[in-house]
């Protein structure tokens, strides 16, 4: 299970370009992610780390022209994770924080809107 995970959290890097053959396939595994929870099955296989790294790809390659259907998907996965996970990881919530603190402005605004 743990190959899987890492192959879905090496998915989500490639998706920050609309025109790949693989932006479609990556969007189809996120919806599948967030209609049957596969983050709960992540973090019960103690795979933490690549749910942060999932996270951080969702922060970094999201983009103004994805369309709203994609970043409501991200935030569902996000959200789930966020309010039934017993303990949130320093490095998501340090990532987080640094997406959505105002002084930055190497962030799209997008990517601090799915932070907030």
């Amino acid at each position: 299970m743990k190959e899987i995970f890492q192959l879905i959290a090496a998915a989500c890097e490639n998706m920050s370009h609309m025109s790949t053959r693989s932006y479609k396939k990556v969007t189809s595994i996120l919806d599948t992610i967030a209609k049957v929870k596969l983050c709960f099955v992540m973090l019960d296989h103690e795979c933490d780390a690549l749910v942060v790294e999932m996270f951080q790809s969702f922060m970094k390659m999201i983009r103004s022209n994805h369309p709203l259907v994609v970043l409501s998907t991200m935030e569902t996965i996000m959200s789930l994770f966020i309010n039934e996970s017993e303990d949130i990881f320093l490095d998501f919530l340090s990532s987080l924080f640094a997406i959505v603190r105002k002084a930055n402005q190497n962030v799209s605004p997008i990517s601090s809107t799915l932070g907030e």
